[in-house]
């Protein structure tokens, strides 16, 4: 088997990858500004969710502030007190009603015994069943004013404020009983909405949970919140809290009044930031639109170049194929980092086959030592008729001539260009023949054994031992003069 045959092959890829590498870098750089970007745009995002998330905290506890105020059962406590209903009062105590009587808040204003009997009432003739109050008649008639939670008066859900008309056990009180609709309490809650045009806004509940104001007509007199979740509500601190809601994340804010009730802010979570995530779901859009045509361009523009590229290498390919000078490039320890494509037609070899092999497997020793002076100091050459290997064993003869690239970055090393000589060298062989053999008889003539006797005199002075044969034939001449 030849020794020059077989040799490891390189990674064929590696040019292209490294011509590739500031596309690569490029690629990287591009799509981790992208990430950055989009997590920035997250962060952005969330500060602005958390910054309108404040705005409604702040609101409900505000609202709260003017709403405990406004509903304090006790405001009027010191007005009824002062007034002198009586058991038997009759007419009297219906005059007196009038002072705390307006139509158009009030359905109905009464003053009611202690055990449930009506002394008198605005309009005449209305009663007051004391278990649709629950029990806030039971704290009223304890002497301590109170806000009813939500109840149907009439069939329109209603509120009503107990106020006892004496210190300690009250033997009667004045029931003020206020629609939950069609009131400035109501109109305020849908005009304040969700302060972004979509559904959703504030409610006041009762302790049940039960909604005496909202944001919508049909939350009033429904069960709006869990009442177990309202009782862990603090007064004057609005908490946050998620819910699901038929298969819907809601957002709700809510604070506890001292009187009992809540204020509380609802609304879908995708409705409360739909806006602002959809602004970020377009700013995401466009940086990934544009992330994309860059990275389009740079893998279209690497493509063209590569292809640029790879024509390139094809035709310097093509050019150094054909050429009758074979070059070679090798590095400071006579390994090959470089074998041109003319070495297929020159000496049969592959080009892969002779990466990173020691140069000196392409020539005999005497031809290595040669070379290995050349490698040493380039300025020595050219070297004459240099016999490299073909494939098949035979030798090729080179010119070789030396350039010392060793500091050219690209390079780093000696470049050697072997001018192929074998049609010279065969003419040299035949002149040099032709000058010490005989034309005829192909024998050695006199000038070479002039040349062989002066070698033999050499050895003569060394006192070697020499012998000379001659052999004389007779009539030569005379048959020689004939051919």
């Amino acid at each position: 088997m030849n020794p020059l045959a077989g040799a490891p092959n390189p990674p064929r890829f590696l040019p292209a990858l490294q011509r590739a590498v500031p596309a690569l870098i490029g690629l990287v750089v591009i799509a981790s500004l992208g990430v950055v970007a989009m997590r920035i745009g997250r962060s952005n995002l969330h500060t602005a969710e958390n910054d309108r998330l404040q705005v409604r905290v702040e609101t409900v506890e505000v609202l709260s502030l003017n709403m405990t105020d406004q509903m304090d059962p006790a405001v009027s406590q010191e007005i009824v007190r002062a007034t002198p209903f009586a058991p038997d009062g009759g007419e009297l105590n219906e005059a007196f009603l009038q002072q705390f009587h307006n139509p158009e808040t009030a359905a109905t204003t009464a003053l009611v015994s202690a055990d449930g009997e009506p002394l008198a009432s605005l309009p005449p003739g209305q009663g007051i069943d004391p278990e649709d109050l629950a029990g806030a008649w039971q704290v009223a008639t304890g002497g301590t004013p109170v806000l009813s939670d939500v109840f149907a008066h009439r069939g329109v859900p209603s509120v009503a404020t107990l106020i006892p008309v004496s210190d300690g056990p009250a033997w009667a009180l004045v029931v003020l009983i206020q629609p939950a609709v069609d009131t400035a309490g109501q109109s305020f809650h849908e005009q304040t909405g969700s302060m972004n045009g979509e559904s959703g806004g504030l409610m006041l509940l009762d302790r049940s949970g039960v909604a005496m104001n909202a944001w919508s007509r049909d939350r009033i007199g429904e069960e709006a919140v869990d009442p177990r979740r309202l009782a862990d509500l603090p007064e004057g601190e609005a908490i946050t809290w998620t819910e699901q809601r038929d298969g819907s994340e809601v957002t709700l804010i809510g604070t506890g009044l001292a009187n009992g009730y809540s204020l509380v802010f609802e609304q879908a979570t995708g409705l409360l930031f739909g806006d602002l995530r959809s602004a970020q779901r377009l700013q995401t859009f466009v940086l990934l639109s544009v992330v994309g045509a860059a990275l389009s361009a740079l893998i279209t523009f690497q493509l063209a170049r590569e292809r640029s590229a790879q024509r390139a290498q094809a035709r310097v390919h093509a050019l150094m194929k054909n050429s009758q000078d074979l070059v070679l490039a090798a590095a400071d320890d006579a390994t090959l980092t470089f074998v041109s494509p003319a070495i297929e037609g020159l000496l049969g070899h592959t080009v892969e086959s002779w990466d990173r092999r020691p140069l000196a497997d392409l020539c005999g020793p005497d031809e290595a030592e040669r070379i290995r002076r050349l490698l040493a100091d380039p300025s020595t050459g050219p070297l004459l008729n240099v016999a490299l290997l073909a494939i098949s064993g035979e030798s090729r003869w080179f010119d070789i001539e030396a350039s010392d690239l060793r500091r050219h970055a690209e390079v780093r090393g000696v470049l050697l260009t072997c001018h192929e000589v074998g049609e010279r060298k065969d003419l040299q062989d035949r002149l040099t023949r032709l000058a010490t053999h005989d034309a005829l008889t192909d024998l050695p003539n006199r000038a070479l054994f002039r040349e062989e006797m002066a070698k033999l005199e050499t050895r003569i002075q060394r006192n070697e031992a020499v012998a000379v044969l001659c052999l004389d034939l007779d009539h030569f001449k005379a048959i020689n003069d004939t051919l």
